[in-house]
């Protein structure tokens, strides 16, 4: 029987493979607004129940959150397209964009409870007479999430599968 000893110098080494978790937890975050945030333009009011060309149209935005994270600090983006002006119920002047107020807590796990903007509603003056246009844009312009505070503490349940028992006889005095 012969046995062969090798050179430390003949093995290979392979690197493990590449760690992508931090990787892959940015690319989650930088794509929850559109995976887990629904933006919604709704209870929109022309005068006389079309739009008509320089009226003056009212509308709600909310949002809502599917995913698990809470979102807070969220602010919208609200522009108008198309030649049309938008401005807060609070102001008097048209601009081709608003910042809406800061939201509070959008809380995960809550698709079917949209939180209106705060700033209740907003106007829009409508461009001059054209076919089928898109006339305003609402996008999520910012927002913040303490990441792991709420998969931490909502998903950190009891697990019974992971336990000990301790057995022993038991002697009679």
């Amino acid at each position: 029987m012969t046995a062969t000893l090798s050179n430390s110098s003949d093995r290979t080494v392979n690197p493990p493979p590449p760690n992508t978790v931090l990787a892959d937890l940015q690319n989650a975050i930088e794509s929850y607004p559109q995976t887990h945030l629904t933006v919604e333009i709704y209870d929109v009011n022309p005068p006389g129940g079309t739009v008509n060309e320089n009226d003056n149209v009212t509308f709600k935005v909310r949002v809502s959150n599917s995913g698990p994270l809470d979102v807070d600090a969220l602010t919208l983006l609200v522009k108008g397209l198309n030649g049309t002006t938008v401005r807060k119920h609070s102001a008097t002047v048209f601009t081709s964009t608003i910042t809406s107020a800061v939201f509070g807590r959008l809380p995960a796990h809550q698709p079917d409870a949209p939180v209106d903007t705060p700033d209740d509603h907003y106007h829009f003056t409508a461009p001059s007479a054209r076919p089928l246009a898109d006339l305003v844009d609402v996008s999520i312009k910012d927002w913040n999430a303490d990441v792991l505070a709420h998969l931490f503490n909502s998903h950190s349940d009891p697990d019974p599968v992971a336990h000990d028992v301790y057995s022993s006889a038991v002697i009679a005095n």
